[in-house]
Order: structure tokens, then C-alpha cells, then sequence
């Protein structure tokens, strides 16, 4: 039994408890506990995992998992009121079962049972009601990859004698191309595919000068320009963004995926809603104008890395499944999961089929949006969803059941460097002697940087290999070797390393 299970319990206790209990087995997916429905006994996982989970719209989510030790049904004591949520087996499990009768009469014939037994319920209760409140704490301090949830005024970062003229006419040119494209397709004397074209060399013309204006020795001639309205580097480079992003945003607003990314109604740019436009490619928006900057922006090079890291993961979970033995069952957990669309595309193939899927989402809509796809496909018994931070916190208890793959696609870019590790350690624990982890992160050297994050407010963490490997040497990964490869287009870095080998102490940092 757990330490902190029941913590005022004496040894004696236990003995009394022991007599009284009794061990049923349950296979994978037994419902032990109904929502909704009351029974007043407690239960202790002595083998197996369980899932506490919540019907949402009709589907199991699971909130948590419990392992061997742990206790459940204990709030019917309390409240003697039908459970909240239902407890389902994660795997073949073996629960001691003390019905409410014999407890009570323990807690009638051993002197301070009782005490001790409701004084270890408000303990555990005091327990969860703590990592809850550092769980909202973390959510409203921006710790769930939620990106910029406070826009900060974007002005005064530059003077009008600063803003380079090339940069004043470019803009100016962009407007008037645009201008035109509309005018003349209301006429019908520009084609579709002329227009596209247009749209896009215009809009390309505007990332151009963005980068090239942005880099460091044009905002030192910049602050040389207006030497009494001093501005530092970094004031110039936000000034330059400020700048082309009030030229350009009425227009470029005017992309239906643009907009949501900059909108981020979901807490960050790329919900599962927003990947969904990416991977299905159709370009939309509003007037004449916005499904033509829609093309050119679904074009662009964070997109089409979003596709092809899409497909590159699921190739590279493919090859993981089948390091495995034939038949046996290998379990794949994806973080902060989103639609999952190459998880869930990877169990529908013949080669993957003993695999067991765990998607873990903050976003209840996303894990729902999973559900429905698991559904349509038929694996909605292969398919585990876990509402969850990605990145727990100690005290969090277990997460997932031992794991042979898990990965987090396009996650680790909105985490700080500490973070990074502390999901890499969590994950670590997670893994089956020779089990691997994949993360992926954008590359510092992406063409799309400084349009995400001027003009789409679009913020995200763009590393070097040299700094993935340093936050794998770090973690409990130690020294371990680190394989780094990048999606076809180059802007998604892969980063990949087993839970093999002897313990290698982590790189010594500082």
C-alpha cells in the first residue's frame, strides 16, 4: 500500500482492513464504478491501472490513472452521495473490495478507527484540493502551452525616422497589388490563377523585408538614424513588426487560417481546429481577397512542415511499433495530442495492429474531437484519452501506464527550456526499459519566424540541434545518443533517443 494512501491508518488498522476486503479481478475496459450510480464500498488497486474518467458528450475522458496501491470510492463515505465519475480498467487489474458494511463494523468494534480512518480521508482530500490549486495557478500563468494570453500595446517601439523607406514603400506597394488583384477580378480581366500568383508575390515581397529588416546589422544603421529617440535592437525589431503588422493586418486578417492563428481562440495559434485547416488544405476567407492570401499562407513553409511532420511522425512511429516483437501489444502515447491524426492513422494500419493508443490533451474539445475520429475508424477501443497538463507536476500521481513510444508533436516550441526537461524527465519515467521518446521543435532557422511572430503575434520557442541535445543532457536521458533529423522541408527538427543502456548521469550544467 501507497504511503499516503489513508496516512493515519495504523498497522492494526490495515490487519482489520485486510480481513474484510476481498479480491476481484477485472479484465481491460470492466466498468467498476458507474457514474452516476452508488455504491458505498472502498476499493484498492493491488495490481493493474485503472482510469477515473467523465462522460463529455457521450464519451469516457479520462481525468486520471491509478496504480497499484491507490485507493478510490472513498467519497461515498463522505458525501453517500452516486459517483461522480466512473472508474474503468486500463489494463487487467486486481481490486481489494471492503464493502461499506464491514468497514462499519470495524470502525464499530476498533476504538479510533473511525477518527483515523475520516481524519486520512480529509488529508487526501486537503492533497488534491492542493495540486489542483498549483494546477489552475500554472494554467493562468501561461504553463499549458497557453502563448501570449495578454497582448501588450505595439507602439513607441520605433521612431518615424527610423522606419526604413524601402520598408515604408514595400508596404505601400503590397496595398496597391492587392487593390488591383480586387478591382480587377470584380471586372473579370485577371483569371483565378493569375491572381494567385499575384497575391503570392506580394505577400512573399512583405516576409522578405520583414526578415531582411529584422536582422542585426540593418537595426544598428536603423538606430543611427534617430539618435534622440533611442531605441535598443530589440525595440527596432518589435518596432518593424509593429509596423508591418498595422500596414498589414486588415488584409491579411482577411485568411480564414491567419486569422485564427492570430485570434488563438483556443490559448494558442495552432489548435486542434487550426491544424485540421492546415493538414486539410482548402484554402478560405473573406471577400475576393481571402481565400487567395489563405493559398499562399497554407504554402508557406510552416505549414507545409506541419504536414510533412505529420506524415514524417507517423512513418517514424511506424518504424518504432516494429522494433517490437510480433504481437506483442506496444503502447504509444502522444502529448498535448490535438486531433492526433497520425496516432490514429497509425492504428488503423494493418502493421500496427496490437497498438495501444493514449492521446493526453489540457483541451476536453480536442480529446472529443479524437473521440469522434477513433469512432468513425472503429478504434474507439484502442484509444485512451487523458485530460491532462503534458507537463505535470510532482504529486500529479500516474499519467500513463509504462509506454513503449512517447512523443509530443510540435509541443516543446511553446515550452520555456525548463519545462522541456521536466517533460522529458516525466517522460522518461513513463518509458519501458527500451522505449523511446520523439519531441519535435522548430528550427531557429525557419523562413517563417519573424511572420509568425509580428504578424500573427504567433509565438514559439525556435531551437538549434545544438539545443535540443543540450535539454536531453539535462534530463534523466543523461548522454544518451540524441538522433536528430528534420521533416522535408527543413523546419521542423525531429530529435529522438532510447531508454537504453546503463544510467549516464545527466550533463553537468553551468
Amino acid at each position: 500500500m501507497k504511503e499516503d494512501t489513508l496516512p493515519m491508518l495504523t498497522p492494526r488498522d490495515w490487519a482489520l482492513l485486510n480481513e474484510h476486503s476481498k479480491p476481484l479481478a477485472y479484465r481491460r475496459g470492466d466498468v467498476i464504478l458507474a457514474e452516476g450510480g452508488y455504491r458505498r464500498a472502498l476499493h484498492f488497486v493491488k495490481s493493474g491501472t485503472v482510469r477515473v474518467e467523465e462522460a463529455q458528450n457521450g464519451r469516457g475522458i479520462a481525468l486520471a490513472l491509478l496504480g497499484p496501491g491507490e485507493i478510490f470510492g472513498e467519497m461515498g463515505f463522505v458525501e453517500n452521495s452516486p459517483a461522480s465519475a466512473s472508474v474503468v480498467t486500463q489494463d487487467d487489474a486486481v481490486i481489494n473490495v471492503i464493502e461499506g458494511e464491514a468497514l462499519q463494523s470495524v470502525m464499530a468494534s476498533e476504538p479510533g478507527f473511525a477518527v483515523r480512518f475520516y481524519h486520512s480521508i480529509a488529508i487526501t482530500l486537503i492533497r488534491r484540493l492542493r495540486i489542483t490549486s498549483q494546477r489552475l495557478a500554472r494554467a493562468g500563468a501561461g504553463e499549458v502551452a497557453q502563448v501570449n494570453p495578454f497582448r501588450v500595446a505595439r507602439t513607441g517601439n520605433i521612431s518615424a525616422r527610423q522606419i526604413p523607406h524601402e520598408l515604408s514603400t514595400g508596404l505601400g506597394e503590397f496595398e496597391g497589388v492587392m487593390l488591383s488583384v480586387k478591382q480587377e477580378l470584380r471586372a473579370g480581366t485577371l483569371s483565378e490563377e493569375q491572381a494567385t500568383g499575384r497575391v503570392a508575390a506580394t505577400c512573399d515581397q512583405v516576409v522578405r523585408l520583414l526578415s531582411q529588416l529584422t536582422a542585426s546589422d540593418p537595426l544598428v544603421e536603423m538606430g543611427w538614424t534617430d539618435l534622440l529617440a533611442f531605441r535598443d535592437s530589440s525595440q527596432l525589431e518589435a518596432g518593424i513588426g509593429d509596423y508591418v503588422f498595422r500596414e498589414t493586418f486588415r488584409t491579411m486578417m482577411l485568411s480564414a487560417t491567419m486569422a485564427r492563428c492570430f485570434a488563438k481562440p483556443r490559448g494558442f495559434p495552432d489548435d486542434y481546429e487550426t491544424i485540421a485547416a492546415i493538414y486539410a488544405n482548402r484554402p478560405d476567407g473573406d471577400d475576393r481577397l481571402g481565400p487567395l492570401i489563405d493559398h499562399w499562407f497554407l504554402d508557406r513553409p510552416i505549414c507545409r512542415s506541419r504536414r510533412a511532420s505529420r506524415d514524417l511522425m507517423r512513418k517514424t512511429l511506424l518504424q518504432e511499433v516494429g522494433q517490437w516483437p510480433p504481437g506483442q501489444a506496444v503502447r504509444v502515447a502522444s502529448l498535448a495530442s490535438g486531433v492526433a491524426a497520425e496516432l490514429l492513422d497509425l492504428c488503423g494500419s494493418p502493421e500496427a495492429a496490437a497498438l495501444s493508443a493514449s492521446c493526453v490533451d489540457i483541451d476536453s474539445q480536442a480529446l472529443l474531437a479524437t473521440a469522434r475520429r477513433a469512432e468513425r475508424r472503429g478504434l474507439t477501443e484502442r484509444v485512451t484519452l487523458i485530460q491532462h497538463n503534458a507537463v505535470p507536476s510532482a504529486g500529479d500521481g500516474v499519467l500513463l501506464l509504462p509506454q513503449h513510444v512517447v512523443y509530443a508533436l510540435g509541443f516543446c516550441e511553446y515550452l520555456g527550456d525548463e519545462q522541456v526537461v521536466s517533460l522529458l524527465d516525466r517522460t522518461f519515467d513513463a518509458l519501458v526499459d527500451g522505449g523511446s521518446v520523439i519531441i519535435t521543435n522548430l528550427a531557429a532557422t525557419s523562413p517563417d519566424r519573424e511572420l509568425m511572430e509580428h504578424v500573427l503575434d504567433w509565438k514559439a520557442h525556435h531551437r538549434t540541434p545544438e539545443d535540443l541535445r543540450s535539454l536531453f543532457g539535462r534530463s534523466q536521458f543523461g548522454r544518451r545518443p540524441v538522433d536528430l533529423f528534420t521533416d522535408e522541408t527543413d523546419v521542423t527538427l525531429f530529435a529522438h533517443c532510447a531508454k537504453t543502456g546503463e544510467a549516464i548521469a545527466p550533463a553537468p550544467t553551468g
